[in-house]
Formats: C-alpha cells, structure tokens, sequence
C-alpha cells in the first residue's frame, strides 16, 4: 500500500493562525540558532546565561527561550537538563504552541526508553506548527524507525522525508538524521527488518505537494500559494490538481473540531426513505458502540455535484474531523475523490466504492460486490468443482462493476467465463436479452436448426415449432440483480429453455445454478422466484443464525419496530466501528485516520473487526446462502474472514 507524506503524518491539520512557525524569535533566539551550527553548548549556555540574567529578551518570551534552551541541551544529548527546561515551560503556564513544543521535547526524552502509549501518542499528535523544526525532525525519525520495525517500506519512506525536509536548517541534525536513516537499508536484522528500499530512494527529494502540505502546516501561506500555482502551471494529474486547488482552499480553512464528525446521507427527495433508514442504523451502532462527541447528519442531495459541495461545507467550513457516507453510488467516487485531496478521513457507506491505493484517507465500511463476489466464486470453485460460468446482468454502473469482478476472480482462479450478456434494468420483457445469452443465432446455427426440424418431423412432431436451444457451455449462471427483478430475468431465461433450479427442459437433464449476491436476500425472492431459483447460491454479510446475531436482531426490533436487515446490519457496524475510532480520542484529522486503521473489534454483527490495511475495506465475514425447502438458509455456519476465502467452510452440497 502506497502512502504519501501528506497521507501519513501532515494532512488534516488545518490552520487557525501560525503557532511557532511564523512568530518572529526573540533576538536572543535568533543569536542563539546562529551558534549552534558551529557550537551548539555555547548556544546552550546563550540562552541559560539569559534566562538567569533576564536580558536580551522580554519577559512575554521567557517560555520560548527555555523551549529553546530545553531543545539544545536534548540535542545535545544531555537530557536531564533538557528535561528540566521543558518541565518548566509547562509549569510556568501560558500559550499554548510552547506548551505543546514542550510536551513534544518531554516525548523525544522519554522515547529514549521506548516509543509506545502516552510517548507514541504526543509524537503522532502535537501539531508540526507548534514545535521547533529539529523537533520535528526527530520525531519523524522515530516514527521512520518504528515503521522499519513493523516493516512498513511506504511508512519509513514518508516519515524519513519528513525528518529530512524538517532538518533543512541545522547541517548537523540533517547529517545525523541521514545517517541513521542508511542503517534503515543495511541488513541489520537485529535492529530493523529489511524495509526493501534503497538509500537513494529513501532520501529522495520531496515533491512540490508534499512540501506545500509542510508549508500549510507551518504556517507560511504565501509559499503554499506559490507551490499550488507552479504544481497547477505545470502538468499535473487529476488527482495533483484537485490536491492542490484545496491546499489553498485550505489556508483559510476552520480548525479541526476533534468531538464532531459528518454523515452524507440523501436527505431529502427520491432517496430520502433510504438515508433516513441507514441514519437511524449508523447512529444505532455508534451509540451502541460508545461513541466520543457527535454525528452532524448532512443532505447530500442526490448528484456527485451536491454531495461534494456538502463535503466542502462541513469539512473546509465547519472543521469535522471526519465524515462518513455518502450513500448513493453516483456519489461516492466523487466525493471519495475530494476527500482524499482535502485529507479528510471518509468512511464510505456505498457498496459503489473499491479505494484506490492512492486514496489513503478513503475507508470502505459496507460489503462490495469485490467482498462478495470473492466468497462466492471461492465457494462455488473449491466446494462446487465448478469451472465454466455464464453471466446474466443489468446494464448499469452496478451490474457492470459486479461482472467485471466476477470476470477477474473466476479467471484469476483458473477458471472462464464463456457468455456475458447486459440487459436492460428498467425493461419489463428480457426474453430477446435471454435469446442473445442463449446465442440462438440461426445464421450460424443453421445446419443445427435444419438438423433439429428434420427429427421433429420423423418423430411426428411439427417442425414449426422447433426452436433452437441455448448453447450451454458453462455449469452455473451469475446473475447480479436485486430479489424483484430476479424473477423477471429468471423467467425469460426459462422461456428460452435455459434449465434453472427445479425447471427442467428435459426429463432426465441437469440444471443451472443460478448465483447472486447481496440485492437477492430479500423475502420478494422467495415469493416471486419460483422454481428457477430453488437451489441458488448468493451472498450476504448477515444472517441472524447464531445467538449473537439474534440477540441483537430481536433488540434492533424493540427500538424500530422491525428486525433488521443485512444492510441495516451492515449499517450497526459500521457505526460501530465509527465510534471505536472516536474512543482513542483523536484530536486531528491524522489521528483520527490512524485510530481506524489501527481497529481491532470483536462482538460485530456482521463479523467486522477492523479496516484491511491494504485496500482499506472492512474485514468481515461473508456467508454463503440458498434457497431450500421455500426458505433461504444458510451453508456455512462458520464463514471465514475476508481474505481467507480458499479455507474449507462448510459441508459440501
């Protein structure tokens, strides 16, 4: 997984007015930096001479002297005495940016013994603008070190850069800061694992975005400006464009409000019923899960142009630290795409989204036709010995985002798909889209259809009526649709003579499964589907067969007056997951992405645990479901986890 410096440690801090960053120093700290390119304890004692003295300074900047001050001594290795020094900022009260410098420069001492809980925090949370540069620098560094021990080669890039481009001022800390990070690519085992990276390739130069981001942090707005305008004057890519633009928008931007998060929801008009129903089940989760500060539900109205426009609105205007939706799949990639820019963290809530490996502030918490269609093709091949499919799908965005996922895993698999065909979703009649599935071409099959009329004749038959079959060449049929049009498709499929389910064309011939995914799990497949879809494998993320499950099923009814359903459930999770990246508390936007990242759940109803740290979809379990017996039940009792689809589940059927 690929992460940009912006990604990983600068993004989503957005400014109120510069802390340390653009505040001129006093001349004693000016005069002090001066020395400590050439001697740095002569810069110490500098600034300790005037502290007792008081001279050289006003007493308004005492705090930042002994900031200053504390940073020598701890750069000079002596870190009691710098341990002193940032105790005393703290205890002698004040602004806020040196108390904050301060606990960074307590952090850096301590780390000496470790880089884990209270330490880690205060190095991933104290803003870059509210401490001193070579602060910054070894920070980065340690957190460059740390991802080489988690063996993180995207990690240590990015944190080195940072540590680098912090260090520019001080030749003695940058030439430390190189040096340690070499030994990142020798092969030292007992210190770091190899991180794959070549030295030239980790002290790279940083880009023009990475370094406004640096610029927008510190403080120095006028740089940021000049660097968007020469990335936008150049050529740059759709994505560099919209980062750039947004990195000016930003300089003006609201802080951060660490306790409020935004939902995108359609609010209003045609889809108003469904956001309000993954309203009520999101926050039901994110209550239930103990959730930190509050959710501000947003419209998104119902275009891409809307829903980026409410985007903007709450995070560049109102400072959320996070937002979770939009809904609708038109929707999503867009405003997907404007939050990764932005460096918001989103929590997709539409099934429309695979994130890119470059959006790494995009977060997917709803199962995706990828999940699904994963688990189905796994089960199918492993337990059914199935190889050849067919597919049978609606020409829209859904249909054609499900088949060509369908396509890759079951040729990634070894296995082939030898028919699609795409249908016309809002057509009442699909027997002429059945016909061209069947490939009933009486051109090219005329010798097959004179053969076929002839042994009707010399059976007594009339051949007039013959017609020619569907070429069938594969053992099972996949069919992407919701439970309503399901039966409609299935019915044009058997009028052209396609053998599904229980119908048989011939007395003693096989059948065709047919296969689906989530959108058949619905009371109106089993009320309009008939025999065609007896036997069926689709899939779904819940299925209220354990205790567990049904505990809470029978709880979501208390409070809604209707059990839940697999999407709602779906919903609960991800609200829950939601609220367990709150009770870390982040207090910025990387923070807040990092806390999801890092989730380790259990008691989900869906199985969710946690983001995948690769692609950034939810892990969670996905069952394999079919209809027996007039009811739909459930072939696994015991799914495996997202990623471990080639485990055995399940009895084979």
């Amino acid at each position: 997984m690929r992460r940009s410096l912006l990604a990983l440690v600068l993004a989503g801090l957005l400014l109120g007015p510069p802390a340390l960053g653009a505040r001129r120093n006093p001349d004693i700290v000016e005069d002090a930096l001066a020395f400590a390119l050439t001697d740095r304890n002569k810069s110490a004692l500098l600034l300790e001479d005037a502290l007792e003295h008081e001279e050289g300074y006003r007493k308004s900047d005492t705090q930042l002297v002994m900031l200053h001050a504390g940073e020598q001594r701890r750069l000079l290795g002596q870190l009691d005495r710098s341990h002193e020094w940032f105790t005393r900022v703290l205890a002698s009260g004040g602004r806020s940016a040196e108390e904050a410098a301060a606990r960074l420069g307590l952090a850096l001492v301590d780390a000496a013994d470790g880089v884990e809980g209270p330490v880690l925090s205060v190095l991933r949370e104290v803003r870059d603008r509210d401490a001193l540069p070579t602060m910054n620098a070894d920070r980065y560094l340690i957190l460059a070190v740390r991802a080489a021990g988690q063996n993180d080669a995207p990690a240590v890039r990015t944190y080195s850069r940072a540590a680098l481009d912090w260090a520019h001022d001080d030749p003695k800390v940058q030439e430390r800061i190189r040096t340690h990070l070499r030994a990142l690519t020798e092969e030292r085992p007992e210190e770091f694992p190899q991180p794959s990276l070549e030295p030239d390739e980790l002290l790279a130069p940083m880009s023009d975005l990475d370094r406004a981001e640096i610029a927008l942090v510190a403080g120095r707005h006028d740089r940021v400006r000049k660097l968007a305008a020469k990335i936008l004057e150049g050529d740059p890519s759709e994505a560099e464009a919209m980062v750039a633009r947004y990195l000016v928008r930003r300089i003006d931007a609201a802080p951060v409000v660490p306790t409020k998060i935004a939902v995108l929801l359609p609010l209003s008009e045609r889809y108003e019923a469904a956001g309000h129903q993954v309203q009520r089940a999101l926050e039901y989760g994110f209550l239930n899960g103990d959730g930190r500060g509050r959710l501000q539900f947003v419209d998104s109205g119902s275009t891409p142009e809307t829903a980026v426009a409410a985007l903007e609105r709450v995070a560049l205007e109102e400072g959320v630290i996070a937002v979770a939706g939009p809904l609708l799949s038109d929707e999503v990639e867009a405003v997907a795409a404007a939050a990764d820019a932005m460096r918001v963290p989103l929590i997709s809530l539409s099934q429309g989204l695979e994130p890119t490996e470059a959006q790494t502030w995009v977060f997917q918490a709803m199962v995706t036709p990828m999940d699904q269609v994963k688990r189905l093709v796994a089960y199918t091949m492993d337990h059914r010995g199935m190889k050849t499919f067919a597919v049978f799908a609606p020409d829209n965005n859904y249909g054609h985002t499900a088949t060509e996922a369908f396509r890759a895993v079951v040729e990634e698999r070894g296995g082939q798909i030898t028919v699609v065909e795409f249908y016309d979703p809002a057509a009442t009649d699909l027997i002429p889209f059945a016909e061209k599935l069947g490939r009933k071409d009486y051109e090219t099959r005329w010798r097959e259809f004179r053969d076929l009329k002839k042994e009707a004749e010399e059976r007594g038959g009339n051949p007039d009526r013959v017609v020619l079959p569907p070429i069938i060449d594969f053992e099972a049929l996949f069919l992407p649709d919701n439970a309503s049009r399901v039966p409609i498709a299935a019915a044009a499929l058997a009028y052209e003579e396609f053998p599904l389910g229980e119908f048989r064309t011939t007395r003693d011939g096989d059948t065709l499964p047919m296969l689906g995914l989530s959108g058949w799990n619905n009371p109106a497949l089993l009320a309009q589907g008939g025999p065609y879809v007896r036997g069926a494998l689709f899939t779904d993320a819940f299925w209220p067969d354990d205790a567990h499950a049904l505990a809470f099923a029978e709880a979501y009814k208390a409070a809604f007056g209707r059990a839940p359903s697999a999407m709602e459930a779906i919903t609960v999770d991800a609200g829950r997951l939601l609220a367990a990246a709150t009770r870390a508390r982040p207090q910025t936007r990387v923070a807040f992405r990092d806390a999801l990242s890092g989730l380790d759940e259990e008691s989900m109803h869906t199985g969710a645990t946690g983001f995948d740290p690769e692609r950034r979809s939810a892990r969670r379990r996905i069952r394999i479901l079919t209809v027996a017996e007039g009811e739909v039940v459930a072939l696994d009792p015991k799914p495996p986890e997202q990623g471990e689809e080639d485990a055995p589940t399940g009895p084979e059927q």
